[in-house]
């Protein structure tokens, strides 16, 4: 028994260290991020906004800020306005504008992300998800995922 061990631990490089310690600093700063949200978010494991979330807290947080930080002497007009989040994704923004509007409509149209997108916004009372796309034409239009596959034929307005 002893023996085995030993050649799991030989077998280890310093990559797995490295793989180690990433894991331990992410759990970490998860746990810290999940506090100064005030709400947990379901994100894809690989995918970039997901490991953004991840790693930052909020994907796009620096750039959410700057911009609200740019349309400050309009945060009494948004208190009481409406947001429209199109392509909302996994409601990653979503989320964030809840904190700044009175009522968002969140717009989807993948269905698997849909589904994270209610997951993630069915906390938070002031967001409304619609399972649509939005664009200058309306009509059906075939949807591909990341693999090119086609996800089907969906309505857009």
């Amino acid at each position: 028994m002893i023996n085995i061990l030993k050649k799991r631990v030989v077998k280890r490089n310093f990559g797995s260290f490295l793989n180690f310690l990433t894991k331990k600093r992410l759990r970490y700063l998860s746990k810290n991020y999940s506090k100064d949200r005030d709400y947990k978010i379901a994100t894809f494991a690989n995918d970039l906004i997901g490991i953004d979330i991840n790693t930052f807290g909020i994907y796009e947080k620096e750039e959410l800020e700057m911009l609200f930080e740019f349309l400050s002497p309009l945060e009494k007009i948004f208190e009481d306005g409406t947001a429209f989040d199109v392509g909302a994704n996994i409601g990653n923004h979503s989320m964030f504008f809840s904190k700044k509007f009175k009522r968002i409509h969140s717009f989807e149209p993948h269905p698997s992300t849909f589904y994270i997108l209610n997951f993630n916004t069915n906390q938070l009372k002031n967001i409304s998800t619609h399972n649509i796309g939005l664009g200058d034409e309306s009509g059906i239009f075939k949807l591909f995922g990341s693999t090119e596959e086609s996800v089907g034929d969906l309505p857009a307005f």
